[in-house]
């Protein structure tokens, strides 16, 4: 299904800050149902082939992903080091043990798991994001009827 001018534009924005509230503000649609209308678009499949698609061309222009991240925290680390600056050496090296799953300060760790996890589906074919995108819509739906 060919997506509409302003659902063009809403995938656009929404890839500004996440929140699709705002990027119906931003796309046209009105203060009063953009948040109810950036809901239903944030369901729709081809809205969010289109996100995807605009966030892994993105992600290509800019080159930045998870390796440049660590790699960028080290120096910065590095640096603030050398600069006596602690506390933001210290954010910087908090940036990479979650980056790398460092457990260091954990005696005991428990993983709880609720919501969504993220997937990079920047490599799938539309089929398998359509399969995907009904079995969640089906999984929504079954929680509703519960």
């Amino acid at each position: 299904m060919k997506l509409t001018a302003k659902q063009e534009r809403f995938c656009e924005e929404y890839i500004v800050d996440s929140n699709s509230t705002q990027a119906a503000i931003r796309a046209g649609y009105s203060k009063r149902s953009a948040k109810q209308i950036g809901s239903i678009n944030m369901t729709k499949h081809d809205v969010m082939v289109k996100i995807t698609r605009l966030r892994s061309d993105l992600t290509e222009r800019v080159k930045v992903d998870s390796e440049w991240v660590l790699t960028k925290s080290i120096e910065l680390h590095d640096l603030c080091i050398g600069e006596k600056q602690y506390n933001t050496a210290a954010k910087a090296l908090d940036t990479i043990g979650k980056h790398i799953n460092v457990q260091a300060f954990n005696e005991k760790s428990e993983i709880v798991h609720k919501g969504s996890i993220g997937i990079d589906t920047t490599s799938m074919g539309d089929e398998i994001l359509q399969t995907l995108f009904e079995r969640r819509r089906d999984e929504q739906r079954s929680e509703q009827v519960h």
